[in-house]
C-alpha cells in the first residue's frame, strides 16, 4: 500500500500514521512539514520520501521500529544532525540527505551493510573533505569506518534494530543468522543460550 500526499501545504503527517501497519511507501515531498512523523507501527514501510520540506530534527527513536526501511529521501530540508541510531536501519540501501545543514556524519553509517547510495552533497560537512565526498558512497563509508576504528575509544559502537520480542531477550535462530552484531544490555541475563 502507498500514501501519496506530494505537493500540498501539509504542516505535519497525522499522528495515527503508526496505525497504517501495512503501508510500504510514503510520498510526502514538497510540503511544509517541519517535524518527522511518528511511524512506530509501520513495520512494513520500505520507502519514505519526505524531501523538500522544513524538517530540522530527527529524534533518535525515529529509527527504532522500521526494520524493512530500504530508502529514505530527506533531501532539501533543514536537518542539522543525523543521529547515530540511523545504524538501526540494517536493511537501508539508499539514504539521500543532500542539501541540508549537516556539519558531520555519524560513524555508525559505516555499519549499514546494504547501504549502496549515500547522497550528502550540499551540506556544510566539515568532518570529511570535499574530495572524499565527491568520490561517492564507498569512499565516504570507508572514511567513516577508518575513523571509527582509529578513534581509540575501544570497540566500535554498533546499534542494532530491536527486532527481538519482549518475551525473549534473543531473536530466533533464523533472524540471528542475518545479524552482524547482537547487543543485549540490561536484561538481567544469567546465561546465554
Amino acid at each position: 500500500t502507498k500514501l501519496d500526499v506530494m505537493h500540498n501545504e501539509l504542516k505535519m503527517l497525522p499522528e495515527y500514521m503508526g496505525d497504517l501497519r501495512k503501508i510500504e511507501f510514503i510520498y510526502a515531498q514538497h510540503n511544509d512539514i517541519d517535524k518527522m512523523p511518528d511511524l512506530e507501527g509501520c513495520e512494513h514501510l520500505q520507502e519514505l520520501h519526505i524531501s523538500n520540506n522544513f524538517i530540522k530534527d530527527i529524534h533518535e527513536r525515529f529509527f527504532e521500529k522500521l526494520p524493512n526501511l530500504k530508502v529514505i529521501d530527506l533531501r532539501d530540508n533543514k536537518i542539522t544532525k543525523l543521529p547515530d541510531e540511523v545504524s538501526m536501519l540494517q536493511n537501508l540501501m539508499r539514504l539521500d540527505i543532500s542539501n541540508n545543514s549537516l556539519t558531520s556524519l555519524p560513524h555508525s553509517l559505516s555499519n549499514l551493510a546494504h547501504l549502496v547510495s549515500l547522497q550528502v552533497e550540499g551540506n556544510p560537512i566539515k568532518s570529511i573533505r570535499r574530495d572524499i565526498i565527491a568520490c561517492g558512497t564507498n569512499r565516504i563509508l570507508k572514511t567513516l569506518r577508518d575513523r571509527d576504528r582509529g578513534s581509540g575509544d575501544g570497540p566500535a559502537k554498533v546499534l542494532v534494530a530491536p527486532t527481538i520480542p519482549e518475551s525473549s531477550p534473543f531473536p530466533d535462530k533464523y533472524q540471528l543468522k542475518k545479524t552482524r552484531s547482537l547487543t543485549i544490555c540490561g536484561k538481567a541475563l544469567t546465561e546465554v543460550p
